[in-house]
């Protein structure tokens, strides 16, 4: 019974059980209030060279920085949640890291608080819909804080990173791969209250074939915009060029539209038939503009946001 139970729950640790071709990683994120980024994620890779490990991204001039350690290191706990890997700890709640190798120091604490979740139900019991429900997917994406407040310090070598009641994401992929192609956006540093985004846009393989699949979700004060091919969202204008992104989204009863800016940014390890074996490049510096329509062309927001993160793999096409 623990398996469909773990769908109400993306944040705990899926894998149990799995010995190969798989991955899993969480993804801690925290922007200081002068607009420096920094996140934290903590996995395990069970493929050709099974180990678990800790990436750290930000503008510090030793990340980003891969912490390696070996599978055995990696522990998980359901009630409460928890991954433990070595002394570096991880909860829905927070963080507390001590990571120290001959390139690269890490250390310190962050506290999230005033957690908003994705809005879920019996039929879409995760961020996923109801695909949530499909045993094979190559790879699940949970998010659980759509928006958070981070407090503490972390250390990186001899700069400190004090947060304040400052922006926080927390979210989540598990399965054999990342997307072949695919893109993600995130943002909640913007001038209005309460606003946060998340967007993905990925070719999904189904079977012989494949269709582009999309995941996203707007949050502004009270309200929470949902932005998925299970509630009938499709992509109307996708341009993707060199240092610009430009998307346009039409649901049921709202349009978004997207800009944001490309940086260059760093390389992370990414996962393929649950081997880290290809690199990825993100940044956490980009900025974005969006605009929230209703069906009659009315505007309910207009905002643009800055520091954003940013990932395209490339693969998808222009429209």
């Amino acid at each position: 019974m623990r398996f469909p139970f773990n769908r109400f729950q993306p944040i705990v640790y899926q894998g149990q059980g799995r010995k190969e071709r798989y991955f899993e990683g969480w993804y801690y994120k925290a922007v200081t209030a002068d607009g420096r980024s920094l996140a934290f994620i903590p996995g395990i890779s069970l493929g050709t060279d099974p180990h678990s490990f800790i990436q750290v991204i930000g503008s510090a001039s030793c990340l980003p920085h891969v912490f390696r350690f070996p599978p055995e290191a990696f522990r998980a706990s359901d009630s409460p949640f928890s991954v433990t890997i070595e002394n570096n700890r991880f909860t829905k709640d927070g963080l507390q890291i001590h990571l120290r190798d001959t390139n690269c120091h890490v250390e310190g604490a962050l506290d999230f608080t005033d957690q908003i979740p994705v809005r879920n139900n019996l039929f879409w019991p995760n961020s996923m819909g109801p695909f949530a429900w499909f045993p094979r997917m190559e790879c699940n994406h949970g998010v659980i804080h759509l928006d958070t407040r981070v407090s503490g310090t972390v250390r990186v070598d001899r700069q400190d990173l004090p947060f304040d009641q400052d922006a926080g994401y927390l979210e989540k992929d598990w399965g054999t791969s990342f997307p072949r192609s695919y893109l993600w956006l995130q943002c909640n540093n913007f001038p209005h209250q309460n606003t946060s985004l998340m967007l993905s846009i990925a070719r999904v393989p189904v079977g012989p074939g494949a269709f582009t699949g999309v995941l996203g979700f707007l949050q502004h004060g009270p309200n929470q915009y949902r932005f998925a091919t299970y509630n009938g969202t499709r992509v109307h204008r996708l341009n993707i060029r060199d240092d610009q992104l430009d998307v346009t989204l039409h649901s049921p009863f709202h349009r978004l539209s997207l800009q944001a800016s490309r940086r260059e940014g760093g390389l992370l390890d990414a996962p393929v038939e649950g081997s880290m074996t290809v690199q990825i490049r993100e940044t956490l510096d980009s900025t974005v503009s969006l605009r929230l329509t209703d069906r009659q062309n009315r505007v309910i927001l207009e905002s643009r946001g800055t520091p954003a993160g940013l990932e395209i793999v490339e693969g998808l096409h222009n429209r």
